[in-house]
């Protein structure tokens, strides 16, 4: 096995922990060149499948494959391990590695509860480490970054509504096997741990950072109306979501899957300010975003910036988890920090609580 450094001569160990959800996260994490690969471990209940994953992986990269994490932290220490398991069994997980000091990148959601997520936060926080979420969209992707200039540079002047959607593509075919994401204080009957749970931290993430303003209450409407299989667990698949900023923004987010198993994913967001607006549809044939200024008597159209396309989203991925590596050896925060990471489960568990209650909630922040 090689091992190779950065341009300062250093190496980060990495650990991966699963491969639920999508291995090119794996795959994208170990090509940064100063990333060595130390073991290959997994969570409880593996399925035979996964398993065989992974010690095929272990196998091609010459590692060992440890199946008690707590063993393969202390036998291969390493500087960040990226957690891909259900998300049920990764607070278990997570809080172990968190305890030993260790940097995480795992995937969406990042624990199974909030009470689970209170728990990761202060770690983090005590331990001085980061807890880094698999959510390429939306800081790490030009269409979104050159949004946010425009915003900065004052084009739309101040910003006093802002939307989002993500519809993901596969519709009644996709299958979860359990909720993804469940508060204990909410009743059995209340929907919850579906497709809000997997996508709603896009939004929360582009929505908080695109205002300058943390989410403060949201009101929303949960549904599953599309598989038979989530009707029968209590989850959800598309949630409708009116929400407040703490600035006096108000905005809205609806995330789920498309109806039809032929659409293509759709995803996007408006912000509307005092001096125009811009928009973003991933179902636009250029990809662009649009901007239009104040009226002139004409059609007050701005320009785009600069062709931006979504046809990929890998690219996104690597920078994702290059700039998690970066950020580690140059000591300083990544670009999603971990308090976006978790503000978007605070976020998640405020639309849960307001989809089971029929009430408007405030986020309650850690």
């Amino acid at each position: 096995m090689s091992t190779t450094t950065d341009e300062n001569g250093k190496t980060l160990r990495v650990a991966v922990i699963g491969l639920w959800g999508h291995e090119i996260y794996a795959r994208q994490l170990l090509s940064h060149p100063a990333v060595q690969l130390v073991a290959l471990g997994e969570g409880n209940d593996t399925p035979a499948q996964m398993r065989k994953r992974l010690c095929d992986m272990a196998r091609d990269r010459q590692v060992p494959f440890e199946p008690d994490v707590a063993l393969l932290i202390r036998r291969h220490k390493p500087d960040i391990c990226l957690i891909m398991v259900p998300p049920c069994q990764a607070d278990a997980v997570t809080e172990i590695v968190l305890s030993s000091g260790i940097h995480v990148l795992t995937e969406k959601p990042i624990a199974g509860n909030l009470e689970a997520v209170r728990r990761l936060a202060h770690l983090a926080a005590g331990k001085n480490v980061h807890i880094g979420a698999c959510l390429p969209l939306p800081k790490y992707s030009p269409v979104y970054q050159q949004a946010k200039e425009r915003v900065l540079a004052g084009e739309i002047g101040s910003v006093l509504q802002a939307s989002f959607t993500y519809l993901a593509n596969k519709g009644p075919l996709y299958i979860a096997a359990q909720p993804h994401y469940r508060d204990h204080q909410l009743p059995s009957t209340s929907l919850s741990g579906g497709e809000t749970a997997m996508f709603s931290g896009y939004g929360v993430v582009a929505l908080e950072w695109l205002t300058g303003s943390r989410i403060a209450s949201v009101f929303a409407r949960v549904g599953s109306y599309f598989y038979p299989s989530y009707q029968q667990r209590a989850m959800e698949d598309m949630a409708s979501v009116v929400i407040k900023f703490e600035n006096g923004t108000v905005g809205s987010m609806t995330t789920g899957r498309t109806p039809s198993p032929s659409a293509p994913t759709v995803i996007g967001f408006s912000l509307t300010g005092t001096k125009g607006n811009l928009a973003y549809g991933s179902n636009q044939a250029p990809g662009v975003i649009d901007v239009y200024g104040a009226y002139t008597g004409g059609d007050g159209r701005t320009g785009d910036a600069g062709g931006a396309r979504q046809v990929a989203i890998e690219p996104e991925i690597q920078v994702l988890t290059h700039d998690f590596v970066d950020a580690i050896l140059e000591g300083r925060t990544p670009l999603l920090s971990t308090s976006e990471v978790i503000s978007t489960m605070e976020v998640l568990a405020a639309i849960y609580l307001s989809g089971g209650s029929g009430e408007e909630v405030s986020v309650s922040r850690i």
